[in-house]
């Protein structure tokens, strides 16, 4: 059976809005750096834990972190917890001008206490979504910073 052009286009078409509406959802579950997210409830916490949870279980690291480099945010993915923390950025340049010049943006809702179920997906988020984008990151910074001098 041979496809015409026309519906080779229109599936290409249709691949291209659904990518442009997943990356909008993709963008809603960070909160911006310096900011703080305040909810009404823990329920409601726990919702938009969830939410950005399923939509990093199903996101791409790096696909997302070329759409992120396209514009210009060279921001860390991060997690709160006791603590900010960033899995896969070194502690030096977590703390380093490195780290506080990129800066961070952290997952809706996450925080040092979570029902065991969050708990375990958050997990698994962080090892197959955040440290892999943060080492990616990282290594486009170093590649870029080495760049430079030359």
């Amino acid at each position: 059976m041979k496809t015409t052009t026309k519906s080779k286009i229109v599936v290409l078409v249709s691949c291209l809005v659904y990518c442009c509406i997943m990356q909008q959802q993709a963008r809603a579950q960070w909160v911006p750096n310096g900011q703080y997210d305040y909810y009404k409830s823990e329920e409601e916490r726990l919702r938009a834990l969830d939410q950005s949870l399923t939509l990093l279980e199903k996101a791409n690291p790096m696909v997302d972190l070329r759409a992120a480099l396209s514009k210009g945010d060279v921001r860390w993915v991060a997690y709160t917890g006791y603590g900010l923390a960033a899995p896969g950025v070194p502690r030096k340049e977590f703390i380093s001008a490195f780290g506080r010049r990129n800066g961070f943006k952290t997952l809706k809702g996450s925080t040092d206490v979570l029902p065991g179920n969050l708990a375990e997906r958050l997990n698994k988020v962080i090892q197959n979504y955040m440290k892999p984008y943060n080492i990616a990151l990282l290594r486009y910074l170093a590649k870029r910073k080495t760049t430079r001098r030359k």
